[in-house]
């Protein structure tokens, strides 16, 4: 939010959606980036920032779906900085889908979200961090035939 806005009028819950709305720009603008380039220290530190944002935003005016949803993003980011994991494209897809999650969640007119879209949210995310831990063999290795010998 910008410090020249006087927001003094609006209750918690607006200025949680005003955050939100702030915080999910920024973090999509930076998720895009990220998907397009190696992942460097500063977009992956501002992007875990925007999500611990908006996890304690959502904890301060009680909604506890914005909670889980930026902790899971945020826990994310965390494993990235540390490198546990590879921010691969596909983490950036779920974490945008996250995002959308993010804005209806803060959004009054939105169809809400379900515990079980968030379930799916944190299964993506864990599917794609698996999808990274399939080990590939080196191209220049030779590829092993399985030869079967079943008794006569």
């Amino acid at each position: 939010m910008s410090g020249d806005d006087d927001l003094s009028h609006l209750s918690l819950l607006e200025l949680y959606r005003e955050e939100t709305r702030t915080q999910t720009q920024a973090l999509s603008e930076r998720l895009l980036v990220l998907e397009a380039r190696e992942p460097d220290a500063a977009a992956l530190d501002a992007c875990m920032r925007a999500a611990h944002s908006l996890k304690g935003a959502a904890r301060i005016v009680g909604v506890p779906r914005g909670v889980d949803i930026a902790g899971r993003m945020e826990e994310c980011f965390v494993a990235a900085q540390a490198g546990t994991i590879a921010l691969s494209a596909a983490h950036v897809d779920v974490l945008l889908a996250g995002v959308d999650l993010l804005l209806r969640v803060a959004d009054p007119d939105a169809p809400p979200v379900s515990a079980a879209e968030i379930d799916a949210f944190a299964l993506a995310l864990r599917s794609a961090d698996a999808a990274q831990a399939v080990p590939v063999a080196p191209a220049s290795a030779p590829v092993p035939t399985a030869v079967l010998c079943w008794p006569k």
